[in-house]
């Protein structure tokens, strides 16, 4: 038994498929479908089958259409039970075109990561194959189709995403560049998808186009999602992307063996210091800073400021009367040197220690004496 979902509704069985007339019944397989092993209450049932607007006899009316939607189904008929509460259908691995298309998926990333890209392809090529169109088209329930349509269609960009990147990996760019012009005209939101279109035209020599492809995927982002190109769009545009030959075609390291290349012969060095040999080159190490002080501690100027206090600068030791007459203070004092009065500390009048004050003056000459015969007495 086979059932299908992608696209529109599909039964079919070994004989053919089996056509279900009604649009009520096929939107109420529809419903048994998307939650296939599970009871599916009735009140669930009726606001599927009925779009959330319901008849007064809907319960009655949902029981006539399960009985006929049996009855459509033929020998698959009696996998659909009643339950306590609703009904329940019973669908085996793989029979539901969804799971298929969803486990194709999950092996396809896988191989993808592995570095297996003709493998992953593969299985990316029988997911879509198994697309038949939008999701449950031809059914009347717009709520069953808004539930369960938007992520089997998020689910299918992320398979056209991962054989575009598979596709790349395989050296086989040309092929994609229509699909990805449509893809990234139809979904713009889609960074993913912009840069692998600026990879297929950097490869196929269209420089110019990728970087206007970039200008344009940086100005739809923008406007529609307010963000900007995250770093691995922005990157491909300042580098070469990486490039990986067919595994069937020739190898790049092929050609150039069929092409050698001479190489400039360089002579070895015929003299070295032997210092060079002896004593291997140390890595410098920056200067290390001793601080100011340590905590705790008092600064080195300041106790310096404490117990020794600053002298004055000493007068140049000049001799000579000249020298001495032009440095003398005011008063006639001597010179100082060397912070203090030169007679500092000398033993004055008032006794030992103390400053002595100015010298006293000389003794006055005695008056010359008279002769007597000068006198004549």
């Amino acid at each position: 038994m086979e059932f299908g979902i992608l696209g529109p509704l599909l039964v079919r069985d070994g004989t053919g498929a089996r056509p279900v007339p009604a649009a009520k019944q096929r939107a109420l397989l529809a419903a048994l479908l998307v939650r296939r092993g599970q009871v599916v209450p009735t009140e669930v049932l009726v606001d599927t089958v009925w779009d959330g607007r319901p008849p007064r006899t809907a319960a009655t009316t949902l029981r006539n259409y399960v009985m006929r939607l049996r009855r459509a189904l033929g020998a698959a008929g009696e996998r659909l039970a009643t339950e306590a509460g609703g009904y329940l259908l019973a669908v085996h691995a793989d029979e539901l075109d969804a799971d298929r298309f969803i486990r194709l998926r999950d092996v396809g990333h896988a191989l993808l990561r592995d570095d297996e890209p003709e493998r992953a392809a593969a299985h990316f090529e029988q997911a879509l194959a198994l697309w038949r169109g939008p999701t449950l088209v031809d059914l009347p329930s717009e709520t069953l189709r808004r539930t369960e349509a938007d992520w089997l269609a998020e689910a299918r960009l992320d398979i056209l995403e991962g054989r575009a990147e598979a596709v790349l990996a395989l050296g086989r760019h040309p092929e994609l560049l229509d699909g990805l012009r449509s893809l990234t005209a139809a979904h713009p939101e889609r960074e993913r998808l912009w840069a692998q279109l600026m990879t297929t035209l950097y490869r196929c020599g269209r420089r110019s186009e990728a970087l206007a492809v970039y200008e344009r995927a940086r100005r739809v982002l923008a406007d529609e999602l307010g963000v900007r190109p995250g770093r691995r769009t922005a990157r491909r545009t300042r580098r070469r992307p990486a490039h990986r030959p067919r595994p069937d075609g020739p190898r790049p390291d092929q050609h150039r063996a069929r092409h050698p290349v001479p190489t400039t012969f360089r002579p070895a060095r015929l003299h070295r210091p032997a210092h060079r040999d002896r004593r291997p080159r140390r890595p410098r190490r920056a200067p290390r800073r001793r601080p100011l002080h340590r905590p705790g501690r008092q600064p080195a100027g300041a106790r310096r400021t404490a117990h020794r206090p600053r002298r004055l600068p000493a007068l140049p030791r000049r001799t000579g009367r000249r020298h001495t007459a032009r440095h003398r203070g005011p008063d006639g004092a001597r010179p100082f040197a060397a912070g203090r009065p030169a007679d500092a500390g000398r033993p004055g009048p008032g006794g030992p220690g103390r400053r002595r004050g100015p010298s006293p003056a000389p003794p006055a000459a005695p008056p010359p004496r008279a002769d007597a015969a000068s006198t004549g007495v």
